[in-house]
């Protein structure tokens, strides 16, 4: 992969984050939109290491696979943190009951885990690469 797809995946992200951010207007446990971002980012880079390039390519990079994916997991996290955002209480953080904080702690704990997944996704698909050297043997 070269440079140029870490860029597109970047650009992409940029892009879905922007839209997201004006169109839902910060709802849910994501509220910095940097960790919106982060998650959009990885999945985008992460997708391009493992899907197939299809599409028209710009600068050699097959953009349609990845601006799926990437929009495809905006899509998901809003409907997450919406969910969330309905359930969650409207008291100071610190007084919550056991019962209260739980679903807190588990969306928490999803983010940081799915942040781990794409994270090996990545490593794991520049590892994955086959060497053009031995290919061309």
């Amino acid at each position: 992969m070269s440079g140029f797809g870490i860029l597109g995946a970047l650009f992409v992200s940029v892009l879905i984050t922007l839209l997201f951010s004006r169109t839902f207007a910060h709802r849910g446990p994501i509220k910095g939109m940097l960790l919106f971002f982060l998650v959009v980012f990885m999945a985008a880079w992460a997708s391009q290491l493992w899907l197939r390039p299809v599409g028209p390519t710009a600068l050699g990079v097959a953009w349609a696979p990845f601006t799926f994916v990437a929009f495809l997991i905006a899509i998901l996290l809003v409907a997450a943190s919406s969910a969330a955002g309905k359930t969650r209480p409207k008291t100071d953080p610190e007084n919550l009951t056991p019962e209260e904080a739980a679903p807190l702690f588990a969306i928490g704990l999803f983010f940081w885990i799915l942040l781990l997944v794409f994270l090996a996704a990545i490593l794991l698909g520049y590892y994955s690469q086959p060497d053009p050297e031995i290919l061309a043997v």
